[in-house]
């Protein structure tokens, strides 16, 4: 996609947020934590759920720098067509950090009028779908306990829930082959 390196001024207003965020919840744990007496386990889980809340706005921010600043008119569909760019349209994907939304081009093809979103595929992302690193964690889990307790495992060790049902596909059809992903982690996590 032509036009989708992000500007030094976009990194720095990124970088500039970033900071702000961080400050942010800085004041807010300290204020928490010095406001009566707490406990580590009390600590711990407010930091963890804050750092989870800050990891996905990083994210989804870090994300948001691959959107072109100015989408081109048309682009290629594989039907050999031109698809016509529409709008920028919104892609929700859940993530180990929770559920992110991406505002990226939306192009619709006048011959077979099939849509494109050509960032999904640079991203290796289906909107309303889950993320690699989600899908990995969710069939590992869920391939050693009954859906149920695995989306309750992951939901516990990473505060992002999901349904049983999201859980069932990663296990029975994985969208992705990774390096080291498949039978050969299976078999790690069985010796343990």
């Amino acid at each position: 996609m032509a036009n989708c390196t992000p500007s030094q001024a976009q990194k720095e207003a990124f970088i500039a947020q970033m900071t702000q965020r961080m400050a942010e919840v800085a004041r807010k744990l300290s204020d928490w934590i010095t406001a009566e007496p707490r406990t580590l386990e009390e600590a711990e889980k407010m930091t963890l759920q804050n750092i989870k809340e800050l990891g996905n706005a990083l994210l989804g921010s870090l994300i948001s720098l691959n959107v072109p600043a100015y989408p081109e008119e048309e682009i290629p569909c594989p039907c050999g067509q031109t698809a016509t760019y529409q709008r920028m349209r919104p892609a929700h994907v859940d993530t180990l950090l929770g559920t992110i939304t991406l505002n990226r081009p939306y192009y619709l093809c006048r011959g077979c009028h099939h849509g494109l979103a050509p960032l999904d595929q640079q991203l290796g992302l289906c909107a309303g779908g889950i993320s690699a690193g989600l899908e990995e964690l969710l069939a590992l889990v869920g391939a050693q306990l009954p859906f149920e307790e695995a989306v309750e495992l992951v939901a516990k060790l990473t505060l992002v829930e999901v349904c049983p049902n999201t859980c069932k596909g990663p296990v029975r059809v994985p969208k992705r082959r990774r390096k080291g992903w498949g039978k050969s982690s299976l078999k790690r996590s069985k010796k343990r």
